[in-house]
């Protein structure tokens, strides 16, 4: 009997050389979902390997050709996303590379990224800080002409509180000091400020929920990805993210950004669009707000997009 270990890979049978599909047709894409790898990250002069999973992919232009050729997609990918940073040159080359391991089955190559990045957050007030984690997507694409198009997709959580409701319960404070002092012909500034500090005379607040944005950029194919630089910017547009340490100050702070940054989800994503349509480095951009509502068992939802469409 032969041995099993003296078998060479030329002896060995090749479906995908032998045998021809019964639809002879080009497909568009084909590869690997859910691919465990990581990517290189810098930040703070500090450099991360962080965990992600990827889809790799490569169209099959030639439609008697049985399928691709798999190993070699997932060892360019993971080997690149490994070693090397995720710059445009580095994944345009990273791309080039799949396809160039077809043989002439493909013309086009395509990565889609998903892990979460860490980025350092300070107390809005405090000297304290701690590590946010943000999930995003990557998506680069080479098309046949040898353009890389890149979509970067994340998503920021918020605090998002009701201007109706903060008018419902200005109201009912109002007839509160009413109801106290209607009678009075002069009151002091001591007592209104002491009024002010009591639990019974604040009869109502106004709800607020944790909410989110889920934003898809289009950059420019040029240029690097910058993850920090998009997350800061919405983040500085909705006035309100979510906080990680804090003490009594920064709670205190967060409040009154709270309170006076009241937002529906039509104001959240109003405010997001008009910022991302003067950064002229996007050159399209799609969003989704959710506010994930405290009166409500069901969430309030607000999309738009720069075109009129979902990129």
């Amino acid at each position: 009997m032969k041995n099993l270990d003296s078998i060479s890979n030329n002896s060995m049978p090749d479906v995908t050389k032998a045998q021809k599909s019964k639809v002879l047709i080009p497909l568009d894409w084909v590869g690997m979902g859910e691919v465990e790898t990581s990517i290189k990250f810098k930040s703070e002069d500090l450099i991360y390997n962080l965990p992600a999973k990827a889809n790799i992919y490569v169209n099959l232009t030639d439609p008697e050709a049985k399928g691709i050729h798999m190993s070699r997609i997932y060892m360019i990918a993971t080997q690149g996303l490994e070693n090397k940073s995720a710059s445009a040159a580095n994944i345009k080359s990273l791309l080039n590379d799949m396809v160039s391991s077809q043989d002439g089955r493909s013309n086009k190559a395509k990565i889609q990224l998903h892990f979460e990045l860490p980025i350092k957050r300070k107390a809005l007030i405090s000297d304290l800080q701690g590590l946010r984690h943000y999930p995003m997507t990557l998506n680069w694409e080479l098309d046949s002409h040898g353009k890389l198009n890149q979509i970067f997709e994340f998503e920021v959580m918020y605090s998002s509180t009701c201007p109706c409701s903060a008018a419902l319960a200005r109201q009912l404070i109002k007839n509160k000091w009413l109801a106290d002092f209607g009678s009075e012909k002069q009151i002091s500034i001591d007592e209104v400020a002491n009024w002010l500090e009591q639990e019974k005379s604040i009869v109502a607040t106004p709800h607020a929920q944790r909410s989110k944005a889920l934003v898809r950029l289009k950059i420019n194919n040029t240029l690097d990805l910058d993850y920090t630089k998009y997350i800061d910017i919405l983040e500085s547009t909705l006035k309100t993210p979510v906080q990680t340490a804090v003490k009594r100050e920064d709670e205190q702070e967060f409040a009154r950004l709270n309170g006076t940054h009241l937002m529906f989800c039509e104001d959240a994503a109003r405010d997001i669009y008009s910022t991302l349509q003067q950064d002229h480095d996007v050159e399209d951009f799609w969003l989704r707000v959710e506010h994930l509502e405290s009166l409500h068992s069901h969430n309030a939802v607000s999309e738009t997009s720069k075109f009129g469409k979902k990129i």
